[in-house]
């Protein structure tokens, strides 16, 4: 019997059914099976039970090798139990879920991990002597900061040198290749520091965060569990999308044992403590002045680098000693004008004698670049960063000891503010410092201005700003110089301002009504500033005023407070000059 011939069409379903077959059996024989991805988790927990914990070595290597094989057998990568157990409970064979509380667990026991290596890389020797060979004078007296010259101010012993450089080795040896295993810390947020006043202050923030469309979940850092903060905790963070993390919860009551941590160490050990992937690190004396949304982090600078920093006013004023004890080697090759990178063809070499004399120290080749860090607000990726979370931590951890005189050698700000660029520079991590130059909020007062804080740029904004400033030259014949940046970044309009911070003076209502918004029975605006738009002042007035006189918060900061300290005087205080000041700001 003949066959009838496949009509065309029978014959392409043919082509493409046998075109599947062959597609399905070449991804059987090559795929990798999916590595679960809280396998990680998982083998930091296998060996932990509640009457005891994984060794603090073990841990950390198992950061560092990297995720178990697909291979691995279930027992290896399993948190309790046989895996006869687990196939048990497991009819379908799945693995199960890690719950908050292993997450909790996990992320507890690598922090602990972490303060003890912290711990064993301690220098033998602290710095304590503060000598110049400049007298009073200050680096930021000098438009040009040189290596001959930076190296005249503070002086380091040679004893010194070597305790620190032996000390730093050890803690890059066993920092590197650490990386945090997927799910440890998951999604977006805000990470602010609480406790006593700040409690305050981070809650004006927060309200005014809100108010201004700001949707990003907040994480409050609470060094302790103290009375005081119950309600903060428990009523007034939750209706606004917040809660606190204490520290004595997720560490134990004795956390501060292994490593010295006091007012600047508590911003690293908060990048730890959160749950956060990645995050905006905030002061609590910090004001968002635009909406602080997810596009921070969907959008470049962060996008590309994971690593956003703000600048201060000044140039850096980083001994070239600190390079020294990093082994960090800075090269007579000038390659930036202050925060302007060249393009290859600008680079200039010089003899190293002569670029000790003559070139910025750190316009080279190796050196942090100016300007200086503000550390009131930063962007980090904690996976993608982990080492520069882990090294920043240590100079904090040391800073007092000496890597703060190291950094800054004494001028204004000397603090954590400078440890997060020096570590990315160190494990050779690129960031994106913006390139905007902070601004200045104040008023005049008698014929003198009267600085109340910083205005720090939207990032995303900048770095629009600064891709056209780059084109813009690339096709003319001007320098890429810090000065045509200037100029080109200078006007308003081609800005945003997305942080006031208000540093000095806080936020205090008492102080400030005392004698600094009012004097002689005249009232003065704080914020003269035409960057921040609408009455933003009178806003974040009317927040306080309703906090304390309407909602009537009980905090740390209003049980301190003598106008605050009965009902009754807090009633006085409300209806006297608080009043008067924002029904006055509200006509202005």
């Amino acid at each position: 019997m003949q066959i009838p011939p496949i009509r065309p069409r029978r014959r392409y379903i043919v082509l493409l059914l046998t075109v599947v077959l062959c597609v399905l059996l070449y991804s059987a024989a090559t795929h990798t099976p999916r590595v679960d991805e809280n396998a990680k988790i998982r083998e930091i927990l296998n060996d932990a039970n509640p009457a005891s914990e994984l060794d603090p070595d073990t841990i950390l290597q198992r950061l560092q090798n990297g995720p178990p094989s697909a291979s691995a057998s279930p027992s290896s990568v399993t948190s309790t139990g046989s895996s006869g157990e687990q196939i048990k409970n497991n009819p379908k064979n799945k693995k199960p879920k890690v719950t908050l509380e292993e997450f909790e667990e996990s992320r507890a026991q690598v922090i602990k991990a972490i303060f003890k290596l912290i711990a064993s890389v301690r220098p033998a020797i602290s710095y304590t002597d503060r000598r110049s060979n400049r007298g009073d004078d200050s680096p930021l007296s000098h438009s040009v900061l040189t290596e001959d010259l930076l190296s005249q101010f503070l002086q380091f012993s040679p004893e010194f040198v070597d305790a620190f450089k032996s000390s730093h080795a050890d803690a890059v040896e066993k920092i590197y290749g650490i990386k945090f295993p997927q799910g440890l810390y998951k999604g977006n947020g805000v990470v602010m520091i609480g406790g006593d006043d700040y409690s305050w202050l981070t809650l004006v923030s927060i309200k005014i965060m809100r108010d201004f469309g700001g949707d990003l979940p907040v994480e409050v850092i609470m060094p302790r569990r103290v009375e005081s903060d119950s309600l903060f905790c428990d009523k007034y963070l939750p209706e606004l999308n917040a809660k606190c993390v204490y520290l004595t919860d997720l560490l134990g009551e004795n956390y501060e044992s292994e490593i010295n941590i006091n007012k600047y160490q508590y911003k690293g050990v908060a990048l730890l403590a959160s749950s956060f992937e990645n995050l905006l690190l905030l002061d609590s004396d910090n004001l968002p002045v635009a909406p602080v949304t997810n596009q921070l982090f969907n959008s470049t600078p962060f996008a590309e680098y994971g690593m956003v920093f703000w600048p201060d006013f000044w140039k850096r004023t980083t001994s070239p000693v600190f390079y020294e004890i990093a082994s960090t080697e800075v090269l007579p090759v000038r390659v930036r004008d202050c925060q302007v990178d060249y393009p290859e063809s600008q680079y200039s070499t010089l003899r190293p004698k002569d670029a000790r004399t003559q070139i910025p120290y750190h316009d080279r080749l190796g050196a942090i670049p100016d300007k200086s860090t503000e550390s009131g607000q930063l962007l980090i990726s904690k996976r993608e960063h982990a080492d520069v979370v882990l090294l920043s931590l240590y100079y904090n951890a040391y800073g007092p000891d000496g890597y703060y005189a190291l950094l800054s050698q004494g001028v204004a700000g000397e603090g954590d503010k400078d440890t997060f660029p020096a570590a990315a520079t160190v494990l050779k991590k690129k960031f994106y410092q913006l390139k905007k130059n902070v601004g200045v909020n104040g008023f005049m007062r008698n014929g003198e201005y009267r600085g109340v804080g910083m205005l720090q740029y939207d990032p995303i904004k900048d770095y629009e700003n600064f891709q056209e400033f780059v084109k813009l030259h690339e096709s003319s014949d001007e320098m890429f110089e810090a000065q045509n940046m200037d100029n080109f970044l200078g006007p308003e309009e081609k800005n945003k301002v997305m942080f006031a911070h208000c540093n000095y003076p806080k936020l205090y209502p008492d102080e400030l009504l005392q004698d600094f918004v009012i004097r002689d029975h005249e009232h003065i605006k704080m914020l003269e500033s035409g960057q921040i738009p609408g009455n933003y002042e009178y806003h974040f007035w009317q927040i306080m005023y309703d906090l304390i006189c309407l909602d009537r918060v009980d905090l740390a900061y209003t049980r301190n407070k003598e106008q605050m300290s009965t009902p009754e005087e807090r009633t006085k205080f409300c209806d006297g000059a608080f009043k008067e000041h924002v029904e006055w700001l509200k006509t202005r």
